[in-house]
């Protein structure tokens, strides 16, 4: 993947988010394990947004062609 194509960045340690993302259109670009300060173990994931138009926009517009059936 290259990164210049990323126009937006996010990293998030929650897992429902992160398949939320994904299913809207966001690409995971890594995951880091670690632990918390609590010495619990936890994943964080950075998801980028590689599409020109906004979340909304994109998610807008595949409604629309998955109604008429090409998407």
């Amino acid at each position: 993947m290259e990164l210049d194509r990323v126009n937006e960045l996010i990293e998030t340690t929650a897992q429902n988010e992160v398949n939320q993302k994904l299913k809207n259109g966001w690409i995971l670009l890594s995951v880091a394990s670690g632990n918390t300060e609590e010495g619990y173990p936890v994943f964080r994931y950075a998801l980028g947004w590689v599409h020109n138009e906004s979340e909304q926009e994109y998610l807008k517009r595949r409604q629309i062609l998955d109604e008429i059936g090409i998407f």
